[in-house]
């Protein structure tokens, strides 16, 4: 999926509730280059509070109306709707918590069909 978006030059960010140290080392182990990592100690306040995906969006250059947020946890789903953000469950996860969401997907690769075609 990541791949996908890459060819389509579709920017993406993370904002995470870890601290950046962890955060970092996964992505670095995993070979993932975010244009922009928030995490914990970068947005005050953390989420559910909208201003980690205020910052994310920002580093994208992209309006809110075109940006898409994932999530598993409902404070997700209320960061990503009080930036004006599309939140869609990860309905993979085990963890997912149930809200409001704006949408669900099934898998990652249905990302895809929210994004335009290269």
């Amino acid at each position: 999926m990541l791949a996908a978006l890459a060819q389509r030059e579709v920017p993406w960010a993370i904002v995470t509730t870890s601290v950046s140290y962890y955060a970092e080392a996964v992505l670095d182990h995993y070979g993932l280059h975010p244009r922009r990592l928030v995490a914990y100690h970068d947005a005050r306040p953390p989420k559910p509070h909208p201003r980690g995906v205020l910052l994310a969006i920002e580093a994208l250059s992209l309006p809110a109306s075109e940006v898409l947020g994932v999530g598993n946890a409902v404070t997700d789903q209320v960061a990503y709707q009080g930036a004006g953000v599309l939140a869609l469950a990860a309905s993979w996860s085990p963890d997912l918590e149930r809200g409001d969401w704006d949408g669900e997907l099934a898998d990652p690769s249905g990302l895809l069909e929210y994004v335009a075609p290269s």
